[in-house]
């Protein structure tokens, strides 16, 4: 990517390097979903050749392009924003562990936007958010030892309960 053309002479410099990151992902979800480009770029309105251009950096890849191409590929942003930016790996996309965090936060937020109305909203020290990091860990394992012991229960039996 140009980067060079950006750094220094504009604000959302940063921005634009990091949207370029979604590239990857967004490649390979077109390719494991086998759409053609000239589908792909129908599909957003957008010419092949300009999606060309923004793939390969010669081009401004927007927020708008960005939401569009998702839309148009199936790609969930939350599950993307946490493999690519959060966690720099686009191939994480798809790992268990980012699909359940992007799924709390779905439902997590919303939560404490209800519970959390009308009362002093203070921030945690990082020790707190640790911990209660290590709690819903816990309990996540805990959850997956306990579907794991019912299943081969099961298997042990036969398939019966």
């Amino acid at each position: 990517m140009h980067t060079e053309l950006f750094e220094g002479h504009n604000p959302f410099a940063g921005k634009l390097v990091r949207n370029h990151a979604f590239v990857p992902l967004i490649r390979a979800v077109q390719r494991d979903k086998r759409i053609p480009s000239r589908d792909l770029a129908r599909s957003v309105g957008l010419t092949r050749s300009f999606l060309y251009r923004l793939f390969n950096g010669s081009r401004i890849l927007t927020e708008e392009h960005i939401q569009s191409l998702f839309f148009a590929l199936g790609i969930d942003r939350g599950r993307a924003y946490i493999a690519v930016i959060e966690l720099g790996d686009w191939r994480r996309y798809d790992d268990p562990n980012v699909i359940l965090v992007s799924d709390l936060v779905q439902v997590f937020i919303p939560d404490l936007d209800r519970e959390r109305t009308g009362a002093i909203v203070a921030k945690l020290p990082a020790a707190a958010i640790k911990h209660l990091s290590s709690q819903l860990t816990t309990a996540i394992v805990q959850n997956d030892r306990e579907v794991a012991e019912r299943r081969d229960r099961l298997a042990v039996n036969g398939g019966r309960a």
